[in-house]
């Protein structure tokens, strides 16, 4: 399907959530993979700034979950997410899922001049954001999130607008299950500039995944908190909103934090000021509203994650560098190659 939606289109979407609303102005997003577009409405009390999000790229079933983790964040957190009007799970006539969600104030991170203070505030923000979703509710697996219709075990976890958000039917009991899942899936996907890293990289691992052999409580996770993921006020750097929940899941909390720590540091090598200064900013916010639970296989935990998520770039090199002029490709290639080197070490 199409990524671009018709202004005809687009009014009938948005008269099937509010019969009585007119849109003004359609803008398409061009960035992104599923239909997106920015809208002027005429409603009842004046014309209003919305988003409308609809799937045209994914499997419906990753795409239903996000406005019911959106409405789920602005009940029972402190996260600014935007406020979802309605969504659309199924429809005889109308491209859905679809959903309608205000339009947040900010400027995306990713294209502020950030100075370090600034950096740092964003990533205090998304500890202290975490600790809050962590905390949220309790979930029975690891996996991603989905909602009830599309689960064989309608039996959930969290009840949001009269629908249930639960983990797939493939989740795994143990987090030690769903890591591995996760490695072996990525490390055989090895970009091939990559590849001969490969036997390192599978036997740093094998060393310190009995460091999961104990419980972990699932939690919420972002899985995306990139800084293309945020909006921030660009006078303070401080968070407006956070956005693109469509890949939540549930995870141990630390492996959570250190997907932010990689994302927010720009996969920074790993004795980088940038990273440092991230993961400290990171861990002061978590702490205001939640604690991670350490004790003495820790370090060798978070070494374990930190080579887990580092291989999200050495699959997708040749996609995440496709138009790079050749240098900057060959630089970014030798520092994630550094920073497995000195992981190892």
């Amino acid at each position: 399907m199409t990524r671009k939606l018709s202004d005809e289109m687009v009014q009938r979407m948005i008269r099937s959530i509010r019969p009585g609303w007119t849109v003004r102005e359609n803008t398409p997003i061009t960035s992104g993979t599923d239909a997106v577009s920015f809208l002027t409405v005429e409603t009842e009390t004046g014309d209003r700034e919305f988003v409308l999000k609809v799937c045209t790229a994914v499997p419906s079933e990753d795409f239903r979950p996000e406005p019911y983790v959106l409405s789920l964040l602005e009940a029972g957190t402190s996260v600014p997410v935007p406020h979802v009007i309605d969504a659309v799970d199924t429809h005889a006539d109308l491209p859905a899922p679809f959903f309608l969600m205000e339009r947040c104030e900010g400027v995306l991170a990713d294209d502020a001049d950030l100075t370090p203070e600034m950096h740092e505030r964003m990533a205090r923000d998304a500890g202290r954001f975490a600790g809050s979703y962590h905390a949220l509710s309790d979930f029975e697996r690891f996996g991603y999130v989905r909602l009830d219709c599309d689960r064989s075990n309608s039996r959930g976890d969290v009840v949001v607008d009269g629908r249930t958000l639960a983990v797939a039917d493939d989740a795994a009991r143990s987090w030690r299950a769903f890591l591995e899942d996760l490695y072996e899936g990525r490390i055989d996907d090895l970009d091939d500039e990559f590849a001969d890293l490969r036997s390192d990289l599978e036997a740093f691992v094998e060393t310190r995944l009995d460091t999961l052999d104990r419980s972990f409580d699932p939690v919420l996770g972002h899985i995306d908190y990139k800084p293309w993921n945020v909006l921030i006020r660009p006078e303070t750097g401080e968070t407006a909103a956070v956005l693109d929940w469509a890949h939540a899941s549930t995870m141990a909390p630390y492996y959570d934090l250190i997907l932010a720590e990689e994302h927010l540091g720009r996969w920074a090598p790993l004795d980088a000021d940038r990273r440092k200064r991230v993961r400290t900013a990171l861990a002061e916010g978590y702490a205001e509203t939640n604690e991670l639970e350490r004790d003495s296989r820790f370090e060798e935990r978070r070494e374990l994650y930190l080579a887990v998520a580092r291989l999200q770039p050495l699959v997708w090199f040749s996609e995440w560098t496709e138009g790079v002029p050749t240098g900057e490709r060959r630089r970014q290639a030798a520092e994630h190659r550094k920073f497995v080197e000195d992981l190892l070490a």
